[in-house]
């Protein structure tokens, strides 16, 4: 509701409570008018300081978004990454395609990426996992071995957990109520 909504109410209360009043003596209504102009200017006042403070966040939120911009590579930007010893290249635009995700805050722009000698950027995590990981934020879906899938998907699962990956923890968990056995989600090799 906007500030003048806003008064726009507390106006339309007070009328309504003048009209109640036309039965008091003159000294009553004096009274309770200036107790409710002071009220409203009170709201008045409190929407006041509230507007301001949400300006005040709103340049906040501004600011920060310029020196993300700024500190942030573009995104389209392609991105080396060393896991767990495999090499892999892909673009930080792959990485980041869900918001809430462990890439989507590290390519932020709010934190320092350290390097290896090589120019990697080095996560100490499964790098045969990676693999398929990758192939998920490519693909939106996961192609797996028939041999020990149940386990491979349960490691899977664990990892998309650790780089906060909900969309592929519930595609997995959603394909394996289907049996892991539909085309529609995850495929067999033979």
């Amino acid at each position: 509701m906007s500030l003048q909504q806003q008064i726009n109410e507390v106006s339309l209360k007070f009328y309504q409570e003048l009209e109640n009043l036309k039965e008091k003596t003159v000294k009553e209504v004096k009274q309770e008018l200036l107790e409710e102009r002071l009220l409203l200017e009170q709201d008045k006042l409190q929407l006041l300081e509230d507007r301001l403070l949400l300006e005040e966040e709103n340049q906040q939120w501004e600011e920060e978004k310029q020196l993300m911009k700024t500190l942030n590579p573009k995104t389209n930007d392609i991105v080396y990454l060393n896991v767990g010893g495999r090499h892999f290249t892909t673009s930080i635009t792959i990485l980041t395609t869900f918001s809430n995700s462990f890439f989507t805050t590290m390519f932020s722009g709010r934190f320092e990426l350290s390097k290896t000698k090589d120019g990697y950027i080095f996560i100490d995590r499964d790098g045969d996992l990676f693999v398929y990981i990758l192939e998920y934020l490519r693909d939106r879906e996961i192609i797996l071995p028939n041999k020990d899938a149940e386990v491979l998907k349960k490691k899977i699962i664990r990892e998309a957990k650790y780089y906060q990956l909900e969309e592929l923890i519930d595609y997995l968990n959603e394909n394996n109520d289907k049996k892991l056995n539909t085309e529609i989600s995850i495929h067999w090799f033979k």
